[in-house]
């Protein structure tokens, strides 16, 4: 017994009592069963079952081949929880032909339920997966999702960020939506809001009254994510009467080509004036290059990030777009840029026109390049950083054509740059000479929206920046 003790470091008495804080992390690590399961062992364990902060985030997903005890379990969650809860998500689940009725009417039910409760002070919702355009087959499960969604935002007092990323509804069912949370105390309190793709394909929501006057009923917003397409110079003159210097951020993304509804310098000057602290990210997707994107990226709009996409058969069939964008980017936002990101599928040799870019955007703090530069081009990236022409306080690039000789040179220059920028901010990737191996190592990971935007500098909450 006494050998025992002597390899066991804790008694079951010690155990018992463990410190709180450590009570806590263990349980954050947990499932809710093995939560319910840790909390049977002893009162101490028990008593720290019931602690708010380890029920602030809740995720519940309607969709699966279980979904009616999905939501009997989310309900009696909720009956016990409820009150601490600050971050709700809904996923929906791509439904089917055959679980869709079930799925709206599981998630109806326990809406009307939650949004009954008396003590609910939810801040934090995100609809995830919702995509009414492809998954949801029948107008009735539609409306009675909407309807539901509708209720319970209407009734929540304490929101201040709401996610309807690809949500994808109808113009009428998405300013029933915008109108309900404008309705209740959102109108008021409401921070942040996402509307990527909010809308189906090729609404214009801006043409409607209706959309204008759901928008108008949010007074407190400092940061909003949109498309371009949902926005107007009326809605910008809108932002600048009620938020002026509270709107801070606001995030366009552009993934059509815009034909109609080109807001112009002048509309853009008088918004910035009116809200001299925004600043502006941009988001440019591949299908918006096919048409005149430089009319839409006019001056005078305070553009300090910009994350631009372009696919291979662009390049193809026009070898001056790279050179083009970065030539725009550097005379039109070189006094505002702080974050820049491009990915890019093969593309031709452009080093010269990144180090051009380089040198006269001096603001940049961010550069994320996924495509190809040589082995030359980061060598005077390290001049610049070190000559100070640049600041850079994050790199993310690769480097082709390299073969294996020339894998030391490219270590000890990524060393060189690790010694003037933080070393977990600097990743720098190969790949080899097709010529000289058979093989080709994969090329880096694309950065996700959510990280380009949480390189932004602004005086936030981290919650802020979510994910675009």
């Amino acid at each position: 017994m006494g050998d025992r003790q002597l390899n066991n470091p804790l008694s079951g008495k010690d155990w018992a009592v463990l410190p709180d804080i450590v009570l806590i992390k263990v349980y954050t690590l947990l499932e809710d069963y093995d939560r319910a399961q840790m909390a049977r062992v002893c009162w101490n364990w028990h008593r720290m079952f019931n602690y708010p902060s380890l029920w602030r985030h809740r995720t519940i997903k309607f969709g699966s081949s279980s979904t009616d005890k999905t939501g009997h379990k989310a309900w009696k969650f909720a009956k016990l929880f409820a009150e601490y809860v600050r971050s709700l998500t809904l996923g929906f689940e791509r439904p089917s032909f055959r679980t869709v009725k079930v799925v709206s009417k599981s998630a109806e039910n326990f809406l009307f339920k939650l949004g009954n409760l008396n003590n609910l002070k939810i801040q934090y919702i995100s609809i995830q997966y919702l995509n009414m355009e492809h998954y949801w087959h029948f107008i009735t499960s539609r409306n009675r999702i909407v309807k539901a969604l509708a209720r319970f935002l209407k009734r929540q007092r304490h929101l201040l960020s709401m996610n309807l990323m690809a949500a994808r509804l109808t113009l009428r069912d998405g300013c029933r939506i915008l109108e309900a949370l404008g309705r209740g105390g959102a109108g008021r309190n409401l921070d942040i809001i996402y509307m990527e793709h909010m809308f189906q394909t090729n609404i214009l929501p801006f043409r409607y009254r209706r959309y204008i006057n759901a928008m108008r009923k949010f007074t407190g917003l400092r940061f909003v994510h949109t498309t371009y397409n949902y926005t107007n110079n009326e809605l910008l003159g809108i932002f600048s009467e009620q938020l002026g210097q509270n709107f801070l951020r606001m995030t366009i993304m552009i993934d059509t080509y815009v034909t109609t509804n080109k807001i112009s310098t002048d509309e853009w000057k008088e918004f910035v004036k009116a809200c001299p602290n925004v600043g502006v990210g941009v988001f440019i997707c591949s299908p918006a290059l096919r048409g005149n994107i430089y009319s839409v990226l006019v001056r005078d709009i305070p553009v300090d990030a910009i994350h631009v996409s372009i696919w291979k058969a662009l390049t193809d069939q026009d070898p001056q777009l790279i050179p083009n964008l970065l030539e725009h980017f550097a005379n039109t936002y070189h006094e505002t840029l702080g974050v820049f990101q491009m990915d890019l599928d093969t593309n031709p040799s452009i080093d010269g026109f990144l180090l051009n870019f380089l040198k006269k955007c001096k603001r940049i703090r961010v550069f994320l390049f996924s495509g190809v530069i040589s082995l030359a081009t980061l060598e005077a990236i390290y001049k610049l950083q070190k000559e100070g022409v640049t600041e850079l306080r994050r790199l993310n690039v690769v480097v082709q054509g390299l073969v294996p000789m020339q894998f030391d040179q490219l270590a000890h220059t990524r060393e060189k740059m690790m010694s003037l920028i933080d070393r977990n901010a600097v990743i720098i990737e190969a790949k080899m000479d097709r010529s000289s191996t058979g093989e080709q190592t994969p090329s880096p990971s694309t950065e996700s929206i959510s990280s380009f935007d949480s390189d932004i500098e602004n005086p936030s909450d981290d919650e802020a920046y979510e994910g675009l």
